[in-house]
């Protein structure tokens, strides 16, 4: 077995174990994706061995499924928090795979002033100071790249405290960057991946908005039925919705019931392991 057949192996190995944790909490959530980093990034390594092409993130994630053997296509096998994990940790290997600094300065370098402009920070790839993982999988970022200007309270002239700047100049500490950040920097770097985004928001706010008119059309219609019931059969219509076209009416109605209950329990459920959850999860640092 060469080296690659025993990276796809390991890989394989814990994509199951994450697959079956789809179900689990935040807190797993977290562990999973670090366990995906470890195994993700040196199987891309190996495979850019055999040619120089770069790898994408639509490549990356088709790779995993692949070697899962899903189709996130199959409603019945669907695994949502499955594919959260994969997008989280595919995005997490590309920022360190690409040694992403989102930021970079370019100003002058004997300038603190100038050190204080957001401005003068760009993105910048293959970077010394840029992200990686560490030997768990979290991801890492030097202190002056994750956070190159710092605000702190000070005691103005007056007595009276004021917030002021300050150039952030440590390189040598390491910060675990939440993967909400990490998401706002891949988007950052990648920008063409927010648009393919932005499309499928846009699907769904096309959706909403036809429920809106759909919302209408159905209020119409009952106050059609009203009538004929009020007016005892002289005013409306008792047959303006066809058999056919009832029963769609009532599936739908049945789905809206059923996602409404099952959207309560899972804020319930939300709620009760945000409370439980450890205060490690959300850490930025």
């Amino acid at each position: 077995m060469n080296k690659l057949e025993t990276l796809e192996n390991s890989l394989v190995e814990v994509i199951n174990a994450v697959f079956k944790n789809g179900k689990k909490t935040q807190k797993q959530e977290v562990s999973d994706v670090s366990k995906l980093n470890l195994v993700i990034k040196p199987y891309i390594d190996a495979k850019k061995l055999e040619n120089s092409a770069t790898w994408t993130f639509s490549e990356i994630q088709s790779e995993i499924y692949r070697l899962a053997d899903y189709n996130p296509k199959n409603k019945e096998t669907k695994n949502r928090p499955f594919e959260m994990r994969v997008i989280r940790s595919v995005e997490q290997t590309i920022l360190a795979m690409e040694k992403v600094n989102p930021n970079n300065y370019i100003g002058d370098t004997n300038s603190h002033d100038e050190r204080l402009k957001a401005k003068n920070y760009k993105v910048a790839f293959n970077h010394k100071l840029g992200y990686r993982f560490d030997e768990e999988g979290n991801l890492k970022l030097p202190s002056i790249s994750f956070l190159p200007i710092t605000t702190q309270e000070v005691e103005g002239k007056n007595g009276k405290m004021k917030t002021e700047k300050f150039a952030n100049l440590d390189k040598e500490s390491l910060r675990t960057v939440s993967q909400d950040i990490a998401s706002q920097h891949f988007v950052l770097a990648f920008p063409q991946t927010k648009k393919s985004r932005e499309s499928s928001g846009k699907q769904e706010k096309t959706v909403y908005k036809e429920c809106i008119a759909i919302n209408k059309f159905m209020t119409k219609k009952l106050e059609v039925y009203k009538k004929f019931i009020e007016s005892n059969g002289k005013l409306g219509n008792s047959e303006c919705i066809s058999e056919t076209d009832a029963k769609t009416v009532m599936k739908l109605r049945d789905t809206l019931n059923l996602l409404l209950d099952t959207r309560t329990n899972a804020e319930e459920l939300a709620f009760q392991l945000e409370e439980g959850i450890d205060a490690d999860i959300s850490e930025v640092a």
